[in-house]
């Protein structure tokens, strides 16, 4: 028993650590002037395993697939990365409802789910809770 205990503790310990580690999601309302409201997001990763390893496939935003930007911290673009270095994803405005891909992303709770591919499964990682870096609104011409 002692033993079942110590080995799902351990599966548990090291399945969450995954491949990459989620530092910072955030969520920006921008409201526009006659057309509404923009959302925009950013993911900040830390990366534990190298492109070569490791590719980003998709990101999903309430059902919906777009396409992304990843930058690493100097803002210039990047596809290429290795081992602890720290990534921004973000989604393309207007790119939404991509034709969707071969495979089905999972039923989730989450308002984002980014899939990857680890050699040759698919992967996918929720986030369902975001920051709101600033307060009220900012109103763009």
């Amino acid at each position: 028993m002692t033993l079942l205990f110590i080995s799902l503790y351990l599966y548990r310990y090291f399945r969450k650590l995954g491949h990459f580690k989620i530092l910072n999601a955030t969520m920006r309302k921008w409201y526009l002037d006659s057309q509404g409201k923009l959302v925009s997001y950013v993911l900040k990763i830390e990366t534990r395993k190298s492109s070569e390893q490791m590719t980003f496939e998709e990101l999903w935003i309430d059902e919906k697939r777009f396409k992304f930007r990843m930058s690493r911290d100097n803002r210039k673009l990047s596809s290429h990365f290795t081992p602890k270095d720290i990534l921004h994803i973000s989604p393309v405005p207007g790119s939404g409802n991509e034709p969707a891909s071969t495979e089905e992303i999972p039923n989730s709770k989450g308002k984002m789910v980014i899939c990857y591919r680890v050699g040759d499964k698919m992967e996918f990682q929720t986030i369902s809770k975001f920051k709101e870096p600033l307060r009220g609104f900012r109103l763009l011409t």
